[in-house]
């Protein structure tokens, strides 16, 4: 019984040192291996929220883990670079989008507020885009348009010469010539329009023809008046040589009219009055002639008061004589 006891004693002792030494080893292992995996998964933690600053510090790590823990410094370092070039990449294309942004809204600016249209057609005529200044020169919302073939606007008489044009241009690229014609407002009347265009039908942002037209039609009526006035003053230019040379001739009239008065060759009455009606015939004559005069040389006239009945009265006798006696006159 003793023997049996001292035994059972020994197989508890034993069993006792045995987990003393599976302790004091599982305190080593977590010593040596535990701790630094417990950092290594703290680190990752933080680099997974974000913090690419944290590091280990391979001294606190055994042999075994200090090279992991090395790598794992090398890793966040490479992340902080690749991030760091990501966010200047990331600021210079921002920085790029904010140009193309402020050109694209310069351009736009400059579109919307321009007093000329631009339109952009198709290689068959069909309006593709009209700027809004199609509203302030020939009452059309763009929309209005858009869809629309250009040539059903020009004036019938201008349509085919335009045309032509536009055909011939479509053969080449670069710009198309100038031209003139008329486009009908939306209120029904028509506008002298002066286009030039410019063929990108091969360039793909645009693929059409860009047509800058610009109002000309207060300028044609102030070519019309012009030509008006030219031909007014040749007018005035041939009407004060003729007047000139009629007055030579009135002065004739008016010289032997005087002579024939004060020769005595009028012994009747009749023919007194009739060489007296000549006179004063020649004497408006002249005072025409040189209102004639006046106006081709641009002088001031001076108006008058006009007695009419006077004036008719004067002319009662010789109005008789040039009538006939088919038609009576009744002056009252």
């Amino acid at each position: 019984a003793l023997m049996s006891s001292l035994r059972r004693t020994s197989q508890i002792q034993l069993a006792a040192s045995l987990v003393i030494m599976a302790l004091a080893g599982g305190m080593v292992i977590w010593l040596v291996v535990g701790s630094p995996v417990r950092l290594l998964t703290m680190a990752a933690e933080q680099v997974s929220q974000g913090n690419l600053e944290v590091a280990i510090d391979p001294e606190e790590t055994s042999d075994e883990l200090r090279v992991l823990a090395i790598t794992f410094n090398q890793m966040t370092a490479q992340l902080r670079h690749l991030i760091s070039g990501l966010e200047q990449k990331v600021s210079e294309l921002q920085k790029a989008e904010k140009t193309i942004q402020d050109r694209e809204q310069y351009f736009r600016t400059l579109i919307e507020n321009a007093q000329d249209i631009i339109t952009v057609l198709d290689a068959d005529g069909t309006i593709h885009f009209e700027s809004p200044a199609i509203d302030n020169v020939l009452g059309y919302k763009p929309e209005e348009l858009e869809g629309q073939n250009a040539f059903d606007f020009i004036h019938p008489d201008d349509r085919g010469r335009i045309l032509k044009i536009f055909q011939q241009d479509l053969q080449k690229t670069g710009e198309m010539q100038r031209v003139e014609f008329r486009f009908k407002h939306r209120d029904g009347s028509w506008r002298y329009l002066e286009s030039i265009g410019q063929n990108l039908l091969h360039s793909p942002p645009v693929k059409g023809i860009v047509v800058n037209s610009r109002d000309v039609t207060e300028r044609k009526q102030l070519e019309v008046q012009i030509r008006q006035a030219q031909k007014m003053e040749a007018i005035g230019q041939l009407a004060g040589g003729i007047a000139h040379d009629f007055n030579n001739i009135l002065t004739a009239i008016s010289g032997y009219s005087e002579l024939l008065l004060q020769t005595g060759y009028n012994d009747s009455e009749l023919q007194r009055g009739d060489i007296k009606q000549i006179q004063k015939a020649a004497e408006r004559a002249t005072a025409l002639t040189r209102q004639l005069l006046a106006f081709s040389r641009k002088q001031v006239l001076q108006p008058k008061v006009l007695d009419l009945n006077h004036l008719v009265n004067e002319m009662e006798k010789l109005l008789f004589r040039l009538l006939g006696d088919d038609i009576e006159l009744v002056v009252v």
